[in-house]
């Protein structure tokens, strides 16, 4: 569809484009992990708890 004004073309509008396009979906679908690299067990953990177990009180500690 074009939007005329004054017989000026002013935009061009895609009729068929689906309502979603051009918008952020969030993912979905795939599981989330977290990996301690340096801690009391390093490895990866399917839960932020289980993570943070392994870190807490752990000097130099780190995960993602």
């Amino acid at each position: 569809m074009t939007i005329y004004t004054n017989t000026m073309e002013v935009d061009t509008i895609d009729t068929n484009a689906p309502a979603h396009a051009g918008t952020k979906r969030k993912r979905t679908g795939e599981p989330k992990f977290y990996a301690v690299r340096v801690g009391r067990d390093p490895g990866i953990y399917s839960s932020w708890s289980e993570c943070l177990e392994q870190v807490k009180g752990h000097k130099n500690a780190t995960c993602e």
